[in-house]
């Protein structure tokens, strides 16, 4: 599942299993809420980070870099298990 771009999102009671990659992926995202989802099976459960650079050039949509950042994530009450890695968030140096 993929969040890019976003503000005001909530996820509430989703199973998200078997994914080779990540089970959410967030970037650039703020005021998302993820509550009682299972996330189970993934290479990362939930991958938070920043925006893609190739928002910056895409030809749809291009992302300013005044809108671009971290993204802000709330986790309430989510079982996350047998994932590679359950929760990575990027960090921007």
């Amino acid at each position: 599942m993929k969040i890019e771009d976003c503000s005001g999102v909530t996820l509430i009671g989703n199973t998200i299993l078997d994914n080779n990659e990540h089970g959410i992926d967030i970037k650039n995202s703020r005021n998302i809420t993820l509550n009682g989802n299972t996330i189970s099976r993934n290479s990362i459960g939930i991958f938070v980070g920043g925006p893609d650079p190739y928002s910056y050039t895409r030809d749809v949509s291009p992302l300013s870099q005044a809108n671009a950042g971290m993204s802000n994530v709330i986790f309430i009450d989510n079982y996350l298990c047998e994932n590679g890695e359950d929760i990575v968030q990027e960090t921007i140096e």
